[in-house]
C-alpha cells in the first residue's frame, strides 16, 4: 500500500523587543471571520496536537480512507520546542508529517484569501468589459489591489487589468510546503521560532532578525522578516512571489497554464524559482525532489472545511 507523508504597505509591530511585520490584511472578507471569535486551544507538549487533529479527522488513516479536506485549526506560533526538543525526538517521517500537518491549513487559507481577491477582479473586469461603470467604493477596491499588488497605471485599462489577473492569484500548496520545509528546516531554524519566519525572506529596514555570519558587503546590512504568526509568514510569501520581478516566470508559467486549462501544481510552477536562491537549477531541481519523494502533490487538490477555526497556542516549557 502506497504510503502518504502528506495527507491531505507592510508596518512594523514592536512585541518583546522584537519588530514584526504585521499582518496582511485581507482586500475581501475572509471565511474565516474575525479571529477574535475563533476557538483557542492550548497545547503543551505534541500529544496534545495530535488528540486535536483526531478529533477532525485529520490523520493520514481519513486521508487514505478518502477525506479531502482539510480542518481550519492554525498555529498562533512555532515553538522554540519543536526545534530544540521534539523534532529531533522523532522519527525522519513523523517528523514531517508533523511540520506538514501543522502548515497545510494555514496555506490553504492564504491561498484563499487570494483567490477570493482574483474572483472579484475578475467580476470586476468582466463588468468594465461588458461597458458598465464601476462605483466609486469598487474602484476604490481596485486602487487599494493595484497598490498592494505593485501595479501601476490607470486601473481602468485592459493592460493594468491583465497585469493584475496575472499577479493576484494562487500558488500551489505543494510548492509552498516545499520551500518552507527547506527554508526553515522543516519548521526547526531559529527564524522560524523567533519570528515564525518560514521562507527567509531579507528587509533592510532595521527590523527582524540578525542572521549569524551573514552580515557581509555583498548581501549587506540585511535581517530576516519577522512575523507575528505563521500565516502572516505565508501571506507575506505568497504577495512576494506576486510581484517581485525575479518571479515574473513564475507567473507567466501560471497565467499559461490557467490559459491551457491545465491545473496548477508546484512541479509545473517550481521552473520559476530559479532566482530565489543562488543555486539556482539545484534548487528548483530539490524542490521537485522533494515534493515528489513526499507525495505534496496531493496538497493541490484539498480543501478547507467549512468550519469556524481554531486557533492552537503552545503553552508550558520551551515556548520561546
Amino acid at each position: 500500500m502506497r504510503k502518504f507523508l502528506f495527507v491531505l504597505p507592510w508596518i512594523a509591530v514592536t512585541l518583546c523587543g522584537l519588530a514584526f511585520a504585521a499582518a496582511q490584511v485581507p482586500l475581501i472578507s475572509s471565511p474565516d471571520g474575525d479571529s477574535a471569535t475563533w476557538k483557542r486551544i492550548e497545547f503543551p507538549n505534541n500529544r496534545k496536537v495530535e488528540e486535536i487533529w483526531e478529533k477532525y479527522h485529520f490523520t493520514p488513516e481519513a486521508f487514505q480512507e478518502g477525506e479531502r479536506t482539510v480542518p481550519r485549526i492554525y498555529l498562533s506560533d512555532i515553538p522554540a520546542r519543536w526545534g530544540q526538543t521534539v523534532a529531533p525526538s522523532l522519527t525522519v517521517r513523523k517528523k514531517k508529517v508533523t511540520f506538514l500537518y501543522g502548515l497545510i491549513p494555514m496555506v490553504l487559507a492564504a491561498d484563499e484569501e487570494v483567490m477570493l481577491e482574483r474572483k472579484r477582479l475578475d467580476q470586476l473586469s468582466a463588468k468594465r468589459k461588458a461597458g458598465k461603470p464601476w462605483t466609486q467604493a469598487e474602484r476604490d477596491w481596485l486602487h487599494a489591489l493595484s497598490a498592494r499588488y505593485g501595479v501601476e497605471g490607470k486601473i481602468d485599462t485592459p493592460a493594468t487589468l491583465d497585469v493584475l489577473m496575472m499577479r493576484v492569484d494562487v500558488v500551489p500548496a505543494s510548492l509552498v510546503l516545499a520551500q518552507a520545509a527547506v527554508e526553515s528546516g522543516w519548521g526547526t531554524s531559529r527564524f522560524a521560532a523567533e519570528g515564525s519566519a518560514l521562507f527567509g525572506q531579507w528587509t533592510y529596514d532595521g527590523s527582524g532578525i540578525t542572521p549569524k555570519g551573514q552580515q557581509t558587503a555583498s548581501k549587506g546590512n540585511h535581517k530576516i522578516r519577522a512575523f507575528a504568526m505563521p500565516k502572516d509568514s505565508i501571506r507575506a510569501y505568497l504577495l512576494n512571489l506576486n510581484t517581485h520581478q525575479i518571479y515574473a516566470a513564475l507567473r507567466r508559467y501560471r497565467r499559461d497554464l490557467r490559459k491551457e486549462g491545465k491545473p496548477l501544481t508546484g512541479d509545473a510552477l517550481a521552473s520559476g524559482l530559479l532566482n530565489y536562491s543562488e543555486r539556482g537549477q539545484a534548487y528548483v531541481d530539490d524542490l521537485r525532489t522533494l515534493i515528489h519523494r513526499n507525495n505534496l502533490e496531493e496538497a493541490d487538490f484539498v480543501t478547507l472545511r467549512n468550519m469556524k477555526p481554531i486557533l492552537l497556542v503552545p503553552v508550558g516549557k520551551g515556548i520561546d
